[in-house]
């Protein structure tokens, strides 16, 4: 659950780019995503380590709403191309709990809090609806970060060390304040291909690597499924990708297509919406 405190200091990882336009014209709910573990909105963490390593993920694989470029009069090109986009940062904030828990929220507890057992059923319900993109009338939710489950498509599975805060109103952001924002050293990329090279190096071939990692197969299958690829086209695409795509436990807490539309489309073009498209499609077959 969140802290019994009035306030307390909450962190959201991204791009030195998306920082600024944070600090400059504040936060825009209607460009924020959709099919999320807790719905549309902004979020925030009390883990000042999970929001850096977001922000070296979004570093590395940097998005932006269409609507935000075209208030900014800027193009696609400009926004890839622009230095602070490869920067990694976080924005430190002083959240008012007091004024929070004036409004109509849900709160679910950590997984190593003692109520996480009689809360975890209605925790995976809700963040499957979420992802599916039906939607709450929360001010606010907070509780475990959702991952994908490796072994059945249909399940949530839960982080026992990510947590979570939306704000899914403008009455719920407006309780952030003090705002700073902390530009963070990008990962080195020697470091990331001598991690790669070293795995390649223990094994034969990329399939050796796919069947140790389950959810590399399940990239390599959305894969041949966006992109219409064989199986070999699809295995040599993934090869490709590898140090760029960082395998870091916490990508798991995106959907193996997520990472897919990244490794297919990069920084050519903005493709978040067609990505909920994709994903709205694979619910309504699923059902």
């Amino acid at each position: 659950m969140l802290p019994v405190n009035d306030v307390c200091t909450v962190y959201h990882g991204t791009n030195l780019f998306a920082a600024k336009i944070i600090r400059d014209i504040g936060i825009r709910l209607d460009a924020q995503r959709d099919l999320t573990d807790f719905g549309k909105g902004f979020y925030v963490t009390l883990n000042l380590q999970q929001a850096k390593s977001w922000a070296q993920i979004r570093a590395m694989h940097p998005q932006i709403s269409p609507e935000i470029l075209d208030q900014l009069n800027i193009s696609k090109s400009q926004y890839f191309n622009h230095p602070d986009t490869k920067i990694p940062a976080y924005l430190a904030y002083e959240l008012n709990l007091k004024e929070l828990r004036q409004l109509k929220g849900k709160e679910f507890p950590l997984p190593h809090e003692p109520e996480w057992p009689h809360h975890q059923r209605s925790w995976e319900r809700f963040v499957k609806e979420c992802r599916a993109g039906k939607k709450h009338h929360y001010d606010y939710v907070y509780g475990p970060v959702g991952g994908s489950h490796l072994t059945d498509p249909d399940k949530i599975k839960v982080s026992y060390t990510k947590d979570q805060l939306s704000l899914n109103s403008m009455k719920a952001t407006r309780c952030l304040s003090k705002l700073k924002i902390v530009a963070c050293k990008p990962e080195g990329t020697h470091t990331k291909k001598s991690i790669i090279k070293q795995l390649l190096n223990h094994v034969r071939s990329l399939e050796s690597v796919i069947d140790n990692n389950m959810f590399l197969l399940e990239i390599r299958d959305e894969l041949m499924a966006i992109g219409n690829l064989t199986s070999q086209q699809a295995d040599k695409v993934l090869r490709k990708s590898l140090a760029s795509l960082q395998l870091n436990p916490i990508m798991m807490h995106e959907p193996a297509a997520y990472w897919s539309f990244s490794i297919l489309y990069g920084t050519h073009k903005l493709w978040h919406k067609e990505y909920e498209m994709y994903m709205r499609k694979k619910n309504q077959v699923r059902k």
